[in-house]
Parts: C-alpha cells; structure tokens; sequence
C-alpha cells in the first residue's frame, strides 16, 4: 500500500463521520417540520425570551431583561469606577480639608434627624423600625 493510501485510511476519523451525520439528520428533522409550526416555534421561544414571567406570585424577568441589566450593569461599574480614579474626584473628595466647626456642630445637633432621611431615602417604607434601633444606640452610646 502507498503512504497516500495509508495516510487516507489513518486521516478517517469515526467522530468527525458522525458529527457530519448528526447535523445531516438534524437539517433533515427541520424540514420535516411545517412551516407554520416552525414559525410558531420561534415565535413562542422569542416570546419566552422577551417577556417576564410568575412563578410562584413572584416576577422573573425575562432572558432578554436579565441580559441587558447585566449588560448595564457592567457599563455602570465600569463609569463608576473611572469617576472615582478621575483627578476631580480625589482631588475635591479624598482631598478635601476638614468641615468647619459650625458644621461639626449642626451634624452633631441633628444626626438623627440626617440619618432618617438617609436612610428613608435608601431604604423607604419600613425606616421606623430601623430609626428607632438608630435612636437606641446614639442614645446608649454605641
């Protein structure tokens, strides 16, 4: 036998056959299948990937919603990060001088009223049970 003849029969590969075959068969499974059940096929897998869904009373976002907020989510960090390695944000936040004693005193005086709306505006609804908590400890010293 030649070396072109051995070469033919050592290059033969039985998963590279089958792979050939599987995507033959899968083509061929396709256009099995009528065209409007396919349109409808993609259409019901598009709907499944664009709208929210309840499981359980409780909302799961879609496959297109989840990806774009990690999308985001990503671009946010990312702006985030450049704002606060910028030269403007070190230079009026990290080094900025000390706050005067006036406003010392005024954050000192009115602390718990500060904190209420910080966190009223952070948390929202349920912020009594957590100002109230807030009070006891700047009351005991904490």
């Amino acid at each position: 036998m030649s070396d072109a003849a051995n070469q033919a029969i050592k290059a033969f590969d039985a998963s590279d056959a089958m792979k050939q075959l599987r995507s033959k068969l899968k083509l061929a499974f396709v256009e099995l299948i009528p065209e409007e059940q396919w349109e409808a096929l993609l259409r019901d897998e598009f709907q499944k990937f664009t709208r929210a869904s309840t499981h359980n009373g409780q909302r799961v976002p879609s496959g297109l919603e989840v990806a774009a907020q990690e999308v985001l989510q990503g671009l946010a960090r990312e702006r985030i990060k450049a704002v606060l390695n910028s030269p403007e944000w070190v230079e009026q936040y990290l080094n900025a001088p000390d706050i005067s004693e006036a406003v010392k005193d005024y954050l000192v005086e009115h602390q718990e009223k500060i904190v209420q709306i910080v966190l009223k505006n952070l948390i929202g609804g349920s912020i009594q049970d957590i100002v109230q908590d807030l009070k006891l400890r700047i009351q005991g010293g904490y």
